[in-house]
């Protein structure tokens, strides 16, 4: 007799998106943390992209994934003008938008 699966409970489905059993979660954070950098970068945050994607997995560490101003811990040390900085923070959440540099 075959063996049917009855149930399926994603009841804890945020620590299991989390742990990569629903979705590859942590290469989706890394390609998002590097395309955010570049665009940081790229509008003018004077740090180098490699430094800046180490900063950013620096926030994930201390405050988790999931934490809403990862960004504004990145670039608020830079004490930059607020409207670069803005600038930069937006630019950091929208990089589907960006066009890709061709290396």
């Amino acid at each position: 007799m075959t063996n049917l699966i009855e149930f399926v409970s994603f009841e804890d489905c945020k620590s299991s998106i989390k742990d990569n059993t629903l979705l590859d979660f942590w290469s989706f954070k890394q390609k998002a943390a590097k395309a955010a950098a570049r665009a940081m970068v790229r509008r003018g945050l004077p740090e180098r992209e490699g430094r800046v994607y180490r900063r950013i997995f620096e926030v994930y560490d201390e405050y988790g994934v999931e934490y809403q101003k990862t960004f504004y811990q990145v670039i608020h040390p830079y004490r930059l003008e607020v409207g670069q900085a803005e600038r930069i923070q937006e630019i950091s959440g929208n990089t589907g938008n960006l066009p890709q540099r061709n290396s």
